[in-house]
């Protein structure tokens, strides 16, 4: 699990990704489309496209076609196993040790 970690990480460490990755996490598994993407980022869909395909490889999110549309939403087990993952490797499996960010039961 660390190398798909790094990889998923390394995709998070870019303004754009992040905040692209950001806003389908708010929009959950129904998604929004490329277009809706690029005009909320106020980025070109050409800027755009790279930076989608690189979370779609590490499996951060997926791409379904709608008609013409792409539409990307989060991969949330994907999401939760990296979460699990930071969390067992780097906190021993004890979130308290986060400082209060994650919180249990």
């Amino acid at each position: 699990m660390s190398d798909i970690a790094i990889a998923r990480f390394s995709a998070l460490a870019h303004d754009v990704r992040y905040k692209a990755f950001r806003l389908l996490a708010n929009a959950g598994q129904t998604g929004i489309c490329a277009g809706d993407i690029s005009k909320s980022l106020k980025i070109s869909p050409s800027t755009l496209s790279p930076h989608l395909a690189q979370l779609e490889r590490c499996g951060l999110i997926n791409k379904t076609r709608d008609g013409t549309k792409l539409v990307y939403a989060i991969h949330p087990e994907n999401v939760a196993g990296l979460i699990d993952h930071i969390i067992s490797d780097c906190c021993g499996g004890r979130p308290e040790l986060c400082g209060g960010a994650v919180k249990t039961g």
